[in-house]
């Protein structure tokens, strides 16, 4: 294990632990849209992190895949929870924005598209690489 990796991966165990460490102040916001757009962005963005060290430290390949499209899921997750947040904080109703029901079927048929990418490969590619140290590399693909 070098330390490039350790520092790399090290990135994201702090942004998990603080992202943690900010939940039980998130949730004695008073005003609820905000509290549970903020929450959600914490908690979307602690399992991104999460999902992307587990990522690089898996053993097997199954398992780091599995990790990097939980994480990639969580990712996009959390765009949805900060639009909610914004929407919340600046006054909007988030659960009556426009078009909610068309982002929530593009975030499904996203989410189901890196999901299934083992049986397709259209999202992305992962072929094992050494440089700047030993990782699944991944090649993202035309759907990406």
């Amino acid at each position: 294990m070098t330390r490039l990796l350790v520092a790399h991966a090290l990135l994201f165990v702090v942004t998990a632990l603080v992202c943690l460490a900010g939940i039980p102040r998130a949730r004695k916001i008073q005003h609820a849209g905000t509290r549970e757009g903020l929450l959600g962005l914490l908690v979307s963005v602690t399992i991104w992190a999460g999902g992307y060290v587990g990522y690089l430290f898996a053993p097997t390949i199954e398992w780091k895949l599995g990790f990097y499209i939980l994480g990639s899921v969580f990712a996009f997750v959390a765009v949805g929870a900060w639009l909610y947040f914004c929407a919340a904080y600046t006054g909007r109703p988030p659960r009556n924005a426009p078009y909610r029901t068309t982002a929530v079927g593009a975030f499904l048929a996203l989410a189901a598209l890196k999901i299934t990418n083992p049986l397709h490969e259209l999202y992305f590619t992962a072929t094992w690489a050494t440089n700047p140290f030993p990782h699944l590399a991944i090649t993202h693909q035309p759907l990406y």
